[in-house]
């Protein structure tokens, strides 16, 4: 437990987060039709929701990132970038388990398809790991705040 409380794990983690997913960002912000298609491809949204998807998510991840980096809104951007890796999570499994040779999706900027496979839960769960670190030192810092204001 004591790690979790080292700053440079914090900052590590920030900084990692924030340009892992700006990076991943920026790849289907300037695809958009690819990332549609590797959405679609999941089979898991309806038809009618996977451009809004495609359209929505990019910049929900930049700024979740861009938020990390710059240190603002720690709490809330580690909460929505977990829910996110829990739910790419969910989805590489189900496309596993449904035996789908698909590409993820994830950096199309890298134009590296990368096929859904336990390799890509793996670094999702490090993510995720990553979102809960910054999510559990940013609200424990936030509570301290909080007491030393109303102690004031």
């Amino acid at each position: 437990m004591r790690l979790l409380h080292d700053h440079r794990l914090m900052l590590f983690c920030r900084l990692v987060l924030g340009v892992v997913f700006i990076i991943s960002a920026l790849g289907k912000l300037l695809d958009p039709q690819d990332f549609a298609h590797a959405a679609a491809a999941f089979r898991i949204l309806p038809v009618q929701t996977v451009n809004l998807f495609a359209m929505v998510l990019p910049w929900v991840e930049m700024i979740c990132g861009a938020l990390l980096i710059v240190n603002r809104k720690l709490p809330a951007a580690a909460l929505i970038l977990a829910t996110l890796n829990a739910m790419f999570i969910v989805a590489i499994v189900s496309a596993i388990a449904r035996g789908l040779d698909i590409d993820c999706g994830c950096f199309s900027l890298s134009h590296a398809h990368e096929i859904v496979g336990w390799g890509l839960v793996a670094r999702d769960v490090v993510l995720l790991g990553m979102c809960m670190v910054v999510y559990m030192r940013a609200h424990a810092q936030n509570k301290v705040t909080a007491n030393v204001r109303v102690a004031q």
